[in-house]
C-alpha cells in the first residue's frame, strides 16, 4: 500500500450516504478552494493498488472535489497597534493532530483575560496574549506538519519503523498512546491569570 495516500470514511443520513477523505500528495497543486471539481478517473488513479473493495467504493462515487491541505510557518507578530489575530488568521494549520478549533477557543479564552487583567492598557494586554500564545500555537502548528509527514510516509519500513517506535513509547508511558501527544493536553489556560499575578506581586 503506498504511503503517501490515506483514506477515511464516515457513513451518514443513517447509511444512505458514505463521506470519503482520501488523502494524497501533490507536488504542484496550490488552489487553495473547497469547491475545486475532480474528476473519479483521477482518484481511482491516484489509489492504484489499493484494496479492491476501496476500489469498488471509488467507482460509485459521484461527485468528487479536490482540496489542499495547507499550513503556514509561524509568525513572528500578531499584533499590531490595537488590531490582533487569533485562529486561523495567525496560526493556521495541518489536521494531524486535530487542534485547530481548540487552539482558537484557548486564544479567546486568553485574549479575554489578558483584557480583563489590563483592562485599561491595551498595548501590555495584547503583549501578555501573544507572550502567551505564539510558543504554544508554533509548536502545535509545526508538530502538526510533522505528524503530516511521519503518519504518510513512503515506504513500508518506515512506516513498520514509526510503528514499532510508537509501541515501545506506548509501553513506557501508555498514556501517551506512543504518539507523544500528552503535551498538547497537559496545557491548561486558566493558569494565565494566575501567572500572571504572581508575576506582578
Amino acid at each position: 500500500m503506498p504511503g503517501r495516500e490515506d483514506v477515511n470514511t464516515g457513513v451518514l443520513k443513517g447509511g444512505e450516504m458514505v463521506n470519503i477523505v482520501a488523502v494524497t500528495e501533490a507536488s504542484e497543486w496550490v488552489d487553495e478552494s473547497w469547491s475545486t471539481r475532480a474528476s473519479r478517473e483521477d482518484m481511482l488513479s491516484d489509489f492504484a493498488g489499493w484494496h479492491p473493495d476501496l476500489a469498488e467504493l471509488f467507482a460509485n462515487v459521484e461527485e468528487v472535489y479536490n482540496w489542499g491541505l495547507f499550513d503556514r510557518d509561524p509568525m513572528g507578530s500578531w499584533t499590531k497597534g490595537a488590531v490582533t489575530l487569533l485562529g486561523d488568521a495567525c496560526h493556521p494549520m495541518l489536521p494531524f493532530l486535530s487542534q485547530g478549533a481548540a487552539m482558537a477557543i484557548e486564544d479567546g479564552y486568553i485574549l479575554g483575560e489578558a483584557l480583563g487583567l489590563y483592562p485599561d492598557n491595551l498595548t501590555e494586554a495584547l503583549a501578555a496574549y501573544e507572550a502567551e500564545r505564539r510558543p504554544r500555537t508554533s509548536k502545535v502548528q509545526l508538530e502538526a506538519r510533522e505528524r503530516g509527514r511521519t503518519y504518510h510516509l513512503p515506504t513500508e519500513e518506515e512506516m513498520a519503523a514509526r510503528d514499532a517506535e510508537y509501541a515501545r513509547r506506548a509501553k513506557e508511558d501508555p498514556r501517551t498512546t506512543g504518539i507523544n501527544t500528552d503535551w498538547v493536553y497537559d496545557y491548561d489556560p486558566r493558569r494565565f491569570s494566575a501567572r500572571m499575578r504572581e508575576a506582578a506581586e
